[in-house]
């Protein structure tokens, strides 16, 4: 997508649901178009919180990528909060943005955890869906390995599969759901 001369790498997820990059999180364009009134900021050593000024509401994690990171905290305070925060935004019906430096890392991450603890999704189902809505985007392996451990921890029963409609608990997931689907069926062609 091009505002002005930038080129910004945004894509969406679900309705009101974002990830982009740093030049997406910075460009006023984008904030105004996608009615984005929160924020999350999982690079925010390297990303001021520009638009706090302007009423968006911002959720930093100082993430570093590196395989040093620790994510989560073992009394899923992080996740509990990062969930709340998007289901606030979702909630009302604003616009929810969610971004590190590329676009294509740490904000997949919050997205994944978003989706395995909302949904009870495995995390491979939620690599799948990301790999339809997010161009190169590609969680490192050492980060994989935090989600892999985070999904043993949570200890409830994940689903794995897109077309068993019995584990579907509401209205949003059976159309993040169906869209998933349909994306499939559009690649198809």
């Amino acid at each position: 997508m091009e505002y002005g001369t930038e080129i910004v790498n945004i894509s969406k997820i679900e309705d009101g649901f974002f990830i982009g990059d740093k030049l997406c999180a910075s460009n006023i364009d984008v904030i105004i178009q996608f009615k984005i009134s929160h924020i999350i900021n999982t690079s925010g050593i390297q990303i001021l919180n520009q638009f706090e000024t302007l009423g968006v509401k911002y959720f930093t994690l100082n993430w570093q990528e590196n395989p040093n990171q620790t994510l989560f905290d073992m009394k899923d305070e992080i996740q509990n909060k990062i969930i709340s925060f998007i289901d606030e935004s979702l909630t009302k019906g604003e616009g929810l943005l969610v971004h590190s430096v590329k676009g294509t890392n740490r904000a997949l991450i919050v997205v994944v955890v978003y989706f395995m603890k909302k949904y009870s999704w495995s995390l491979k189902k939620c690599l799948e869906l990301l790999e339809i809505k997010v161009k190169n985007g590609k969680i490192k392996k050492y980060f994989l390995k935090q989600l892999e451990n985070y999904e043993k921890r949570i200890k409830r029963k994940m689903s794995k599969e897109w077309y068993n409609l019995n584990t579907i608990k509401s209205d949003e997931e059976l159309m993040v759901r169906n869209t998933y689907l349909n994306s499939l069926l559009k690649m198809q062609r």
